[in-house]
């Protein structure tokens, strides 16, 4: 019976994010579900995320597909979306959220995006080149040592 009462002209969007992109020193984002008028009736509000290039479980917690309830008189609540793994790439990674639909309510789908910004170390740690000892310096000691060698036994004779 919920879907099918009336919405009104209420609507239920996204209005505001704390943070829009997510780093390991600031991992988490909350996110305000606003109505446009109180109700006398609870509204039921579906939001979702969506990963974009990031992967849900992976790069983030899928912890914002849910089912939102405004209470009779409430027209706000917060959820939160959480980084996961940062550790794991570098560079960026976004996923989306929404509002997918409401019942008691117009639902407003005014999707907001999230950035994740990885900060995996890079494999070499800073160093550079060879380190194997056994590369072409190795080789550039034997030549000069043929060529002293053979100088050597030129001038003895």
């Amino acid at each position: 019976l919920a879907a099918t009462r009336d919405a009104g002209d209420r609507t239920v969007t996204i209005s505001s994010v704390d943070a829009s992109t997510l780093t390991e020193s600031n991992p988490k984002a909350t996110f305000t579900v606003t109505m446009s008028s109180a109700s006398t009736e609870p509204v039921v509000v579906n939001v979702y995320s969506q990963g974009n290039t990031a992967t849900a479980g992976t790069e983030y917690l899928d912890n914002v597909a849910q089912v939102i309830t405004l209470d009779a008189g409430e027209t706000s609540k917060t959820f939160s979306l959480t980084s996961n793994k940062l550790d794991s790439f570098t560079g960026t990674k976004t996923v989306t959220v929404g509002v997918r639909s409401a019942a008691g309510a117009t639902a407003v789908n005014a999707p907001t995006t999230i950035t994740l910004t990885g900060s995996a170390k890079s494999s070499n740690n800073g160093t550079s080149g060879s380190s194997s000892g056994g590369g072409s310096a190795g080789f550039g000691v034997l030549t000069l040592l043929a060529v002293a060698t053979t100088l050597r036994r030129k001038w003895h004779h």
